[in-house]
């Protein structure tokens, strides 16, 4: 809003045009908020339209009742020719019906002449205003985002690919990179990396040096958890025994057993794996490891065993972790 506010009055009423006049010049509202009021006069709804074709106002106060117009005809015409400035309706009338209808048209306030001051007119040309500049921006927001979507490219039906390589086959019969197509069908931008899982398998000297390396930097923690062990051979006695998690790190776990049972170590993970279940501290949800034995000592009363992880990419792992994290910490 500008320093100097300019008003246009569109009223035919000479008694009305000098109330309003006399309100926006009165002093108990002059230079309030640094700002000055401008006032612009014009007695029929035409010539309104033709001063306003030429110049620009802040805000219209407009009376219903014209020579060239009245009613909600009025506001139509008024508001069909000028839509970039907020309109004040002035009615000697206290219709609430007619209220309701021209605010529905657009217009921002509805004023009976017989009950206002200066300082509700001064406030409703404010406020008015105001709503005016957030409503406009608000509708220019959602055009724009209106715009945006439809300039959205999607990509919908069927989409042969091939079933080894991944590769897609275009409308023109070319087979062409997953990236390459979609960049060619939509916004999309790529940006390539490796996934832990293929990491694993395309560098795995690297892979295993990293996993040591993690292995090392969080110590073995004596712990006592109840815990269900099961082995993959569904022959063997011990397919599902109670036992204790007695010591544990990134590396692996070693689990005790009450009395004697047969475990066989080895480097076969088809066959000698071997799954642990237990609850962490502050856990509700069990974890559930998969581990290859490595070394198994036998007593009358228990089973040691002792086994290194056999996959450290799974959610298990990364809880395992965790708790390994804050536990030492």
């Amino acid at each position: 809003m500008s320093d100097i506010l300019k008003i246009l009055l569109v009223e035919d009423n000479k008694n009305d045009t000098t109330l309003i006049r006399e309100m926006i010049y009165d002093d108990v509202i002059k230079d309030v908020d640094g700002i000055r009021y401008e006032l612009i006069h014009r007695e029929t709804c035409g010539n309104a339209l033709n001063y306003l074709a030429e110049n620009k106002v802040d805000v219209i106060l407009l009376d219903l009742s014209l020579p060239d117009t009245s009613g909600l005809d009025t506001v139509k015409k008024l508001m069909e020719r000028e839509r970039n400035t907020p309109i004040i309706v002035l009615t000697g009338l206290d219709d609430e019906t007619v209220a309701i209808k021209a605010l529905q048209y657009g217009v921002q306030d509805y004023l009976n002449k017989n009950q206002i001051n200066s300082i509700l007119l001064v406030r409703s040309l404010k406020y008015s205003i105001e709503r005016f500049h957030n409503l406009t921006e608000k509708e220019r927001l959602i055009k724009e985002l209106k715009e945006a979507l439809e300039n959205v490219k999607t990509l919908s039906g069927l989409l042969p690919i091939c079933a080894n390589c991944k590769n897609i086959r275009s409308d023109d019969g070319y087979w062409m990179q997953v990236e390459s197509y979609l960049t060619n069908h939509s916004d999309l931008n790529f940006t390539h990396s490796i996934c832990p899982g293929c990491a694993k398998q395309l560098y795995p000297e690297y892979y295993k040096k990293k996993v040591d390396e993690e292995k090392r930097h969080y110590p073995r923690k004596r712990v006592s958890f109840s815990a269900l062990v099961s082995t993959s051979n569904s022959d063997d006695k011990a397919s599902l025994q109670t036992g204790l998690v007695i010591d544990i790190s990134l590396g692996g776990v070693q689990v005790s057993i009450p009395g004697a049972h047969k475990f066989e170590t080895g480097k076969d993970r088809k066959t000698g794996n071997i799954s642990i279940t237990f609850t962490l501290p502050n856990s509700e949800v069990p974890v559930t490891i998969e581990c290859l034995p490595k070394y198994v000592l036998r007593s009358n009363r228990e089973t040691h065993i002792g086994a290194s992880l056999v996959d450290t990419d799974i959610d298990s792992y990364k809880t395992l972790q965790t708790y390994l994290v804050n536990s030492v910490a």
